[in-house]
């Protein structure tokens, strides 16, 4: 994947440059995903900030297995609110634990790099309509002409009565599908309140400090449960 994440991250690149407001419900799409497998995220937007809002409790997916969410949910892991602001620290909020911590948002210099000439090499062409969630949408492929990677493709439907927001984005790399699509999707001003950890949220000095709250919570309701499930089941690939 790595050598296909400068294509990747250009050919999303209008989705996250996107200043408009709105608020969302967002469905990853994964490889090999199964028929019926949801990924929700609830998403707000506004003048290029986002709020991502994931429980997994409401996950379903192979990737995700009852076992390895209520590992999380009995560490209060289980749901997580993460704020982007360009040019600021990523902010991370853990609301059962009512506590949130702030850490440098990952760079990539040499992808970012690459990302931004590829973008302006790439080519959108309108290739059809089709309704997507109820919205009537023009459907545009994303390539790069002037490279030798005919498994790179995008496919972008921009819905025409939401002023051609991108709603669905689809990126193919070497036979591997990702991307996601936009449901509920409610254009207007989002209040402040939702671009920060409420004031009753404790802040923790580093990430480190966030979780280990939440595995010695773990570990205390674990007295009366027989036990903390072993930590491997999280960590290893389902």
């Amino acid at each position: 994947m790595r050598e296909q994440a400068p294509f990747f991250a250009a050919a999303l690149s209008e989705f996250f440059t996107d200043s408009r407001d709105y608020s969302a419900r967002a469905e990853l799409i994964l490889p090999e995903q199964e028929p019926g497998d949801s990924i929700p995220i609830g998403l707000a937007v506004s003048g290029g900030r986002m709020r991502w809002q994931l429980n997994l409790n409401q996950v379903r997916s192979a990737r995700f297995p009852p076992e390895r969410i209520a590992l999380l949910r009995q560490m209060s892991l289980d749901t997580a609110v993460l704020w982007l602001k360009p040019g600021e620290d990523l902010k991370v909020a853990l609301p059962r634990l009512k506590a949130w911590a702030q850490t440098p948002t990952p760079t990539f210099p040499a992808i970012e790099e690459q990302a931004a000439n590829k973008q302006g090499k790439l080519r959108k062409t309108a290739i059809g309509r089709e309704v997507i969630d109820g919205h009537p949408c023009v459907k545009h492929m994303l390539n790069a002409p002037d490279e030798n990677n005919p498994g790179q493709v995008a496919l972008i439907w921009e819905a025409t009565d939401l002023e051609n927001l991108p709603i669905k984005i689809l990126v193919k790399t070497d036979g591997r599908i990702h991307g996601f699509q936009l449901r509920n999707v409610k254009p207007g001003q989002i209040d402040e309140r939702h671009f920060q950890p409420p004031a009753a949220f404790v802040r923790k000095p580093s990430m480190a400090a966030l979780l280990q709250q939440g595995i010695a919570e773990g570990l205390a309701r674990s007295s009366q449960t027989g036990g903390l499930p072993s930590l491997e089941g999280l960590l290893s690939e389902p």
